[in-house]
């Protein structure tokens, strides 16, 4: 972002949690993004400081941005300024997804798939204007990260595109072990992957 004086980003997000700690309060002001930082979320007072301060960079959860975007008169508002939104924690519903690129028209939406047992970041939807996105999908694995979708009954066979199953991740970023937790960690990773206990598939 060649503007970087002009880079403010917005988080609510809890630092003790992994979007919180690397995708908002280490990775902003690592760039030289002025942050805004809320104690808690409330939609409203949410939205005046995104117009007021001329934010350019958001980021969220599903519930959040349902919240953002019923707040009455938002369709009155200037939102031009935003040019990123993340988005993390649960699925976005492709209407959702649609929902928030009719009020932040200026914005390119990224959905992505982590946890903080891989430093929050694993799998994204290309930030640059001219990436690949496919709404109600997560994108591509990171740089040095794999992913694979394995059944639910052993966690061992991979599964075919299109079959659903659980999400395991492989790399660099993947936790050691839970503390002084050796039988959780010994379910957790195996054979240097790590079992996300989530569902999904690839196409």
């Amino acid at each position: 972002y060649p503007d970087v004086e002009r880079s403010y980003a917005i988080s609510v997000a809890p630092w003790y949690h992994g979007m919180g700690t690397m995708s908002n309060l280490l990775n902003f002001p690592l760039r030289g993004y002025t942050q805004i930082l809320m104690d808690r979320f409330e939609p409203m007072a949410y939205l005046d400081l995104v117009e007021k301060r001329k934010v350019t960079h958001m980021a969220g959860s599903p519930a959040m941005f349902n919240a953002i975007l019923h707040t009455p008169g938002i369709e009155n508002r200037d939102f031009s300024s935003v040019m990123r939104i993340g988005g993390g924690s649960a699925p976005f519903s492709v209407a959702l997804v649609e929902h928030i690129n009719k009020i932040f028209p200026n914005a390119v939406f990224c959905e992505a798939f982590g946890m903080t047992e891989v430093v929050c970041n694993a799998i994204f939807n290309p930030f640059n204007w001219t990436g690949l996105r496919k709404i109600g999908t997560v994108g591509i694995p990171i740089v040095d990260t794999d992913a694979k979708i394995v059944d639910l009954e052993t966690g061992e066979k991979e599964l075919p595109l299109g079959e659903d199953g659980e999400i395991c991740l492989k790399g660099p970023q993947v936790m050691q072990g839970y503390l002084n937790q050796p039988e959780e960690t010994a379910a957790a990773i195996r054979n240097g992957w790590m079992h996300t206990g989530d569902i999904g598939h690839m196409d």
